[in-house]
């Protein structure tokens, strides 16, 4: 059953059109939805992004992080090669380097799993 559902998500991801475009919306609601199914006491998003979102998608990220706050839910970002705006992601990293990748990380959760 579960590969169905992993077939049906890379197909409805594959279909999405790719030509330098950052779909964050798309990804982020399906981020939100399947972080509510969880019982977990918290709740973390990790949007690791290359770009920034679709200029006609930017003000349904930022109001779709916010009310993930409201919710319970954290938002974090981790730009490769990109500053995210805050307005985007308040907690949010850049990296340039794959090997940034670990530390940078750590540094974003660290505070988030002490709390």
């Amino acid at each position: 059953m579960k590969g169905r559902s992993n077939l049906r998500i890379a197909g409805t991801l594959s279909a999405l059109d790719s030509h330098d475009s950052t779909p964050m919306v798309t990804g982020l609601w399906y981020a939100v939805h399947q972080t509510c199914l969880s019982n977990a006491e918290r709740r973390l998003i990790l949007m690791i992004t290359d770009g920034a979102p679709d200029i006609d998608h930017y003000d349904a990220v930022v109001d779709l992080v916010k009310r993930c706050e409201y919710s319970g839910i954290d938002v974090m970002g981790l730009g490769i090669s990109i500053q995210l705006p805050e307005e985007l992601f308040p907690k949010s990293l850049m990296i340039e380097q794959l090997y940034q990748l670990k530390s940078s990380l750590f540094a974003l959760t660290r505070d988030w799993l002490l709390h």
